[in-house]
């Protein structure tokens, strides 16, 4: 690496040293691959870019025991790629496993080593000025503690290797988020930044929440939706074999103002990796596909797990028994678990107990921590939706995702493929008066029909306001009686007034067909933006329910009609023969009224608004398959 230095020895070198997870499982491999594009965007957004993108290169350690005792000659080497931008910046991957015990001596050694290196090639006096060291990390609370607890040795640096660095170094912990009232064995009058630098010349700063400020905003979310942790039953499963498992549910007794020992928080644990699943060594382009999408198979057909191999999923099916039973107890006397807590590191784990247990409490709450996109998984969402989860990172809306915004979004205008101002012009000056127009027409349309639903209402009511004339003419014609011919006339009226609004419904449809048409991508590039498409569909909605109510206003009117004058002839059947000759008249009215198929009476298939959408629909297939045309040309 300290070849690279005399291209840009005018400028210090800046040394990233980022901590990742070297552990087997599925979801440490994932980690460090977020963990690297992570770095990498931030990176770029600061104009630095990789001077060689297509490989890592190699840092050769072997030189200088720095990390004592060293096993194998694999462990003396570390992965690091170098930037070119504003100053040079080498990224070095820092393997935590190989740290302990004493990561932060084995830190300050290759601090040193690397010091050394580049005083060396560049043939200059020492100078901690030359070389800027910060560390990302750890990634983990288990490596904090470690680091915790190898600063506070009494004469830790009493002996001090001699590849050992009295220069600074600067660490932000962006992923260890256990609570220090944990880390620091209950010292309440201390922080992570006062205890670092006692024994090592190191500047800590916590960048992230811990797990205390997640467990308080999660209880508090909890009591909003109805459980109050310190005295309804919850339950909280949790990883065993890690620092971070095994101080959540502590932190969350705390949160809730309780010991962690009380009788209503159930404590279940399980060990990292339940699907067995672990990255194999040589076949990194082969990764495992570990997710609860992997053991679906297995847990929902096969029923009963063989308590064999790697794969814990037996261990789960008993922890799922063991809490139902647990519930039901307990729902005898106060109401069962009410929520329940899945608390641990690894999301696959996570993901495969909500699966286990998930439709086992259909009323429960289910709560978690850390914010992770396989949590809004499509294949997921069955077990994790309304999950409850508490993150230092949350959601945020886009920027342009305001009212404002959403109208730059909505009702901007549309792409234009012009040539020339007056080819721009001309679309604008045609598109924008068309809308309004058509606005106008769908207005128009729809207080037509208001009016006609509201005059038959009034007829409903009993409202006829026929002149003398049509009743007298209407009476020689039928030979009954005026007074008899209210609904008939009503009727006729009915059917006269809405065959003719019945027209008015095609000429949306056909202004919004015509819209859609001159749209089409045969024609050219144009895009449908959501604000025409809006105007579109709201027109086409407007003129299918104008139509729709216009309808069942006057079949109602007409089912009222036919019962009165069913009534009339049940009246004229009890009055003897003397009245067959009127109740023959009236049965021939009641056979015409009922047999009217027009206007707002038309059968279903012959509604205006069904053809209507007949055309429009198959004008639509139609010309949407006419762009294709060219295909076949």
């Amino acid at each position: 690496m300290a070849e690279k230095i005399p291209k840009n020895s005018d400028g210090p070198l800046v040394v990233l040293g980022v901590m990742v997870f070297g552990g087997g499982y599925a979801e440490n491999t994932e980690m460090r691959r977020r963990s690297r594009y992570a770095v990498l965007s931030a990176l770029a957004e600061e104009n630095f870019f990789p001077e060689r993108p297509d490989r890592l290169e190699y840092l050769d350690l072997s030189g200088c025991k720095l990390w004592p005792p060293l096993e194998a000659s694999s462990l003396q080497v570390i992965p690091y790629e170098f930037f070119s931008g504003p100053l040079p910046v080498v990224v070095l991957w820092l393997n935590e496993e190989l740290l302990f015990p004493t990561p932060l001596r084995r830190i300050e050694n290759l601090v040193s080593r690397l010091r050394n290196d580049v005083d060396e090639k560049t043939q200059r006096a020492p100078s901690c000025s030359r070389m800027k060291f910060k560390i990302l990390g750890p990634a983990g609370s288990t490596t904090l503690k470690a680091m915790i607890d190898e600063d506070s040795l009494p004469d830790v640096g009493a002996a001090r290797h001699p590849c050992r660095s009295p220069c600074e170094v600067e660490m932000f912990s962006w992923a260890a988020t256990a609570d220090e009232s944990y880390l620091l064995k209950g010292d309440e009058g201390s922080n992570l930044s006062q205890i670092f630098g006692k024994n090592f010349p190191i500047w800590f700063y916590r960048t992230i929440g811990t797990d205390r400020h997640l467990m308080d905003a999660l209880v508090e979310e909890l009591r909003r939706r109805g459980v109050e942790p310190s005295s309804d039953h919850v339950a909280l499963i949790s990883e065993w074999d890690t620092i971070y498992g095994r101080t959540l549910p502590k932190t969350f007794a705390r949160s809730a103002g309780i010991d962690d020992n009380s009788k209503n928080i159930h404590r279940f644990t399980y060990m990292q990796g339940i699907d067995g699943q672990i990255s194999i060594a040589n076949e990194a382009a082969k990764a495992p596909e570990s997710s609860s999408q992997g053991s679906k198979k297995s847990i929902r057909t096969e029923g009963i797990e063989k308590p064999e191999g790697h794969s814990q999923f037996d261990y789960l099916r008993r922890l799922a028994r063991n809490l139902k039973r647990i519930d039901l107890d307990l729902g005898k006397m106060d109401g069962g678990i009410k929520a329940i807590g899945v608390l641990g590191f690894n999301i696959y784990d996570k993901l495969l107990v909500l699966q286990a247990i998930y439709n086992l409490f259909p009323g429960a709450i289910f709560f978690t921590t850390d914010l992770d996109a396989r949590f809004l998984h499509p294949d997921e969402l069955h077990w994790t939706r309304n999950l409850l989860i508490s993150s230092s990172f949350g959601l945020n809306l886009h920027p342009d995702a305001t009212f404002c915004g959403t109208i730059i979004l909505a009702f901007f205008l549309p792409f234009v493929p012009f040539r020339g101002n007056v080819s721009k012009f001309a679309h604008h000056a045609s598109l924008i008066p068309a809308i309004y127009v058509f606005n106008i027409l769908l207005f128009w349309v729809v207080d037509a029909t208001s009016m006609a639903i509201w005059f038959i209402k009034r007829i409903q009511d009993g409202y006829g306001g026929w002149s003398e004339k049509i009743k007298k003419l209407e009476a020689e014609c039928l030979g009954v009686d005026a007074k008899e011919l209210n609904d008939w006339i009503g009727i006729k009226v009915i059917v006269k007034l809405t065959g003719t609004d019945n027209q008015f419904i095609y000429y949306p449809i056909l202004v919004i067909i015509l819209l859609w048409a001159a749209r089409l991508s045969y024609f050219d590039r144009y895009d449908m933006p959501l604000g025409l498409l809006i105007v579109i569909l709201l027109g086409l909605g407007f003129s299918m329910s104008c139509a729709i109510r216009l309808r069942r206003k006057a079949e109602q009117f007409r089912k009222e009609a036919l019962t009165r004058l069913w009534e009339k002839q049940v009246r004229l059947a009890g009055e003897g023969n003397g009245s067959k000759g009127l109740s023959k008249k009236i049965d021939m009215m009641i056979d015409h009224i009922k047999s009217i198929r027009s206007g707002a009476f038309a059968p279903f298939l012959e509604q205006p608004w069904v053809r209507a959408t007949f055309i429009f629909l198959t004008s639509g297939s139609g010309l949407t398959a006419l762009q294709y045309l060219p295909w076949f040309q």
